[in-house]
């Protein structure tokens, strides 16, 4: 049994400005293998939990993946015990790769959310791979004292921890990190999967930011309150790109429908005027004879095409500007700029019409 003296800290997040022993309880995202609680109104028990798939288990996987012995099954299984002693909160976390190695630790919850994390005990070393296990012990208290099923997965991950005493300017810099973070990630995905997770995110992000505004409140530093300012702007920032997009995709849409309308006016009116069968006589009418459908068919389509631009010209006008923005502001440029203060490259622009009029004109007298 190796024993390891060390210690860190964490936050676990509360909006409140402090943690509620009553409010302990599992959350949808953690699986009961067995089902063991012991649950009073000193006391919170669990034992026998599935936590294969909590968020930051990769790290386990990892130590796994490298260590000399081979685990026979990648089950994770953790007993976690809380206890109310007066204004906090004690308790042993202990997590067990099935039939490999278990390690176990205990922790002591402030009531402002602070949780202290003191010693290592695992059944074998676990030597380099210290950080990814505080984080996974951490993010298992965490996430029963707090409850992330609500969240995306990685917000589960994005509270750093602190080797030794609690810092919190460790922690205010991974708030901003988190949202630095969230707003990269929307501006570079922007395919059909991505949609929806990039239209919530904003909300996402703002249910983050009042965890940030509680943790400011109880740990107020310089540091804090200008991380805290800066995921202002940053989430201004983001609320654009969103809105942006959306406006851009409510834009095309209208434009998508409105052909799609008129389409399906010229189908209906085309489909109506040929012909069309009455059942009760057995007869076929026609108002147009083979000859001329085809004609009115052109016609109708013309009229169509014609009322589709009348109703969208502005759109389709302010859709293509939106789209080729740089190339008409060089054409602009060209116009409104006097041929001698042109260098040669503009110069040959410019004058690229009239050489092509002199060439077409010389075609038509070589040609005749």
């Amino acid at each position: 049994m190796q024993n390891e003296v060390c210690k860190w800290a964490g936050w676990i997040p509360t909006n409140k400005g402090e943690i509620d022993f009553n409010y302990i309880e599992l959350p949808e995202n953690i699986e009961v293998s067995k089902g063991n609680f012991e649950i009073n109104s000193t006391k919170k028990e669990f034992k026998n939990l599935d936590v294969s798939y909590l968020s930051d288990s990769y790290g386990y996987k990892h130590y796994l993946k490298y260590s000399s012995k081979k685990p026979t099954e990648s089950k994770i299984i953790a007993n976690v015990l809380f206890e109310k002693v007066h204004d906090k909160i004690i308790g042993t976390a202990q997590i067990e790769y099935v039939k490999f190695v278990t390690i176990k630790t205990k922790f002591e919850i402030e009531k402002n959310g602070v949780v202290l994390f003191d010693g290592l005990e695992a059944s074998q070393s676990i030597s380099g791979f210290e950080k990814e296990i505080k984080t996974l012990l951490y993010v298992l208290v965490k996430t029963i004292v707090h409850g992330d099923a609500h969240h995306h997965q990685k917000i589960d991950i994005a509270l750093d921890i602190s080797d030794g005493d609690f810092q919190p300017n460790v922690v205010s810099k991974s708030f901003l990190n988190y949202i630095k973070l969230a707003e990269k990630n929307t501006k570079k995905t922007n395919n059909c999967e991505s949609i929806l997770r990039n239209e919530n995110i904003v909300f996402e992000i703002e249910g983050y930011f009042s965890y940030f505004e509680s943790f400011c409140k109880l740990f107020e530093t310089e540091q804090t309150k200008t991380d805290k300012e800066f995921a202002k702007n940053v989430i201004n920032s983001l609320k654009n790109t969103v809105a942006k997009r959306k406006n851009k995709e409510i834009f095309t849409s209208s434009i998508i429908t409105t052909a799609i309308a008129f389409f399906g006016i010229l189908v209906t009116v085309n489909l109506l005027l040929n012909g069309f069968w009455i059942p009760t006589s057995n007869e076929l009418v026609c108002f147009f004879n083979e000859q001329n459908r085809y004609y009115y068919f052109l016609a109708t389509l013309v009229f169509v095409l014609l009322l589709f631009f009348h109703a969208t010209k502005c759109k389709l006008k302010s859709y293509v500007y939106y789209h080729y923005y740089e190339q008409f502001e060089f054409i602009k440029l060209l116009k409104n700029t006097s041929f001698g203060r042109l260098n040669w490259y503009g110069k040959l622009i410019k004058l690229s019409p009239i050489v092509l009029i002199g060439v077409g004109i010389l075609l038509m007298f070589l040609v005749n």
